[in-house]
């Protein structure tokens, strides 16, 4: 059964079941425009939600496409690549992992080496500076599931002929009509935004809000979920009048710094 192929701060695996009640029984295409590790669409998949139905999966991180692309259209190659990897790292750990992400940096990049970082960082971190260049430590983890064969097999035959794109959430809704589903899954407020350069920040939270609702209004199947704290409270009550608030204690622990881990509340919002 499909499930993310790579580790994603911030991923919503412990929400899906509460974001699958929330699932309208009939919609046309589903569309994510945040996907990252892609928690709640491999439920979707799982769950057979997706039967017949077309998708498009965008994210801002092009590394992260390339790699569905890369799972999508050639998964014994990325399959061959990782399983060397995992043979090397038994023998040099963090010194390949340093060595990879210095690689990186210098340009030498793909979907092979992106699976093999966010498997070997710390807490799976993404994490980029000022210049565009990673800058996570090792995770220093003994034995990392670098390579699960069956599982990019299985991804790969569900993203068969779906659509995935490096854009962002506002280019990708324009593709976007009545009838469909959408899910938003932004970075959470204050956390986990540095993913990038630009991070994400209050103006792009309050934007996203805004748009849901104009999405909303358009017949469009909207969810977006959230860490429930005030500044998100206070965003949702000026702009989401048309929507459902939902409040949801989650399993989730989301520190990245790996101290204070508390389990957090979410915030889910549902429309039409």
């Amino acid at each position: 059964m499909s499930r993310p192929f790579v580790k994603w701060v911030g991923g919503k695996g412990q929400l899906v079941e509460e974001l699958l009640k929330h699932v309208p029984k009939k919609f046309k295409t589903y569309h994510e425009p945040m996907v990252g590790g892609g928690a709640f669409y491999w439920a979707l998949v799982r769950g057979g939600y997706l039967a017949g139905k077309s998708v498009a999966l965008a994210d801002t991180n092009e590394d992260l496409i390339q790699t569905y692309r890369e799972v999508r259209d050639d998964p014994e190659r990325l399959i061959r690549t990782l399983q060397l990897y995992a043979n090397q790292y038994v023998r040099q750990g963090g010194d390949l992992f340093y060595s990879i992400r210095d690689a990186w940096n210098e340009g030498v990049k793909n979907p092979a080496r992106f699976i093999f970082l966010k498997q070997t960082a710390f807490n799976g971190l993404w994490r980029c500076n000022r210049k565009g260049e990673i800058n996570m430590p090792w995770g220093q983890y003994e034995h990392p599931k670098i390579l699960d064969a069956d599982n990019i097999r299985s991804c790969s035959q569900a993203l068969q002929g779906q659509g995935l794109w490096t854009a962002d959430y506002e280019a990708s809704m324009q593709m976007v009509g009545k009838g469909d589903l959408v899910y938003f899954d932004p970075p959470y407020w204050g956390r986990f935004d540095a993913y990038g350069p630009e991070g994400f920040g209050q103006g792009q939270h309050v934007a996203l809000v805004k748009m849901c609702a104009r999405l909303t209004r358009a017949g469009v199947h909207v969810l977006y979920s959230n860490e429930d704290v005030p500044d998100v409270r206070k965003i949702l009550e000026q702009h989401w009048p048309e929507g459902q608030l939902h409040s949801v204690q989650s399993r989730r622990y989301v520190n990245s710094d790996g101290q204070g881990r508390e389990p957090v509340a979410d915030l889910i919002i549902s429309g039409n």
